[in-house]
């Protein structure tokens, strides 16, 4: 089943929850906001292949077991360690599965023009080429997932270029143009990892710089060219 169709599913299945619940009041009793909670992040965690995901669904399932048989535990301690033990195999699953942005690199989002680009990417591998000959900033947002932005075939407006990114759990891939640097000492990056694969050229030759600012948590930051 494609990526769109099960993310589809899913909203219907959490929208056919709450219509029941409407006319049902005891139906949250055994399905209720943990279960569904457990079921998104779980199948988004599958479908992504994110062990982060796929740990933070089966947390979901402490307060739900709690409540549901009413047993006496620390639920949320359980939470959390279920959540961190998923959070650990992400880095370690992200730092040995290290990938490039390729010559064959696929693109399953539209090509974006214009001189202010903004991408977005919430629990789902999105890849972005820009092709836009102005561009003027770039603003990034990611949670849970991945997200690849290819500005090779790009051309900047100016030799300063501001870039923005909040991401908060997964991984950002960029790729700049041969002319270009990214100085990344605007950006805090805690529990991250931020690595700038410097093309090796006269940096006085240097026609465009971007400036990156904004924050990571959790993240995994790459730079190409």
């Amino acid at each position: 089943m494609e990526r769109f169709n099960l993310r589809s599913f899913l909203l219907l299945l959490l929208a056919a929850c709450f219509i029941a619940s409407a006319f049902i009041p005891d139906f949250w009793i055994m399905v209720n906001y943990n279960l569904v909670f457990f079921v998104a992040f779980f199948c988004f965690g599958i479908l992504n292949r994110r062990p982060l995901l796929i740990f933070l669904g089966l947390a979901f399932l402490s307060p739900y077991v709690h409540d549901l048989l009413n047993l006496d535990f620390e639920q949320w301690n359980l939470f959390s360690g279920i959540f961190l033990i998923g959070l650990a195999l992400e880095l370690l699953y992200g730092r040995s599965q290290k990938k490039g942005l390729t010559k064959d690199y696929k693109v399953n989002k539209n090509d974006q023009e214009g001189p202010h680009i903004s991408v977005k990417t919430y629990m789902a591998e999105d890849r972005y080429r820009i092709y836009s000959q102005e561009v003027e900033t770039v603003d990034m947002n990611m949670a849970f997932g991945e997200l690849w932005l290819d500005l090779s075939q790009a051309s900047f407006a100016s030799s300063q270029v501001a870039v923005h990114l909040d991401a908060k759990f997964g991984e950002v891939h960029i790729r700049l143009p041969h002319a270009c640097v990214m100085d990344t000492t605007g950006i805090s990056h805690p529990l991250s990892s931020v690595k700038v694969d410097r093309f090796e050229s006269d940096l006085e030759q240097v026609e465009t710089r971007l400036h990156l600012s904004g924050s990571l948590f959790c993240t995994e930051l790459e730079v190409e060219y």
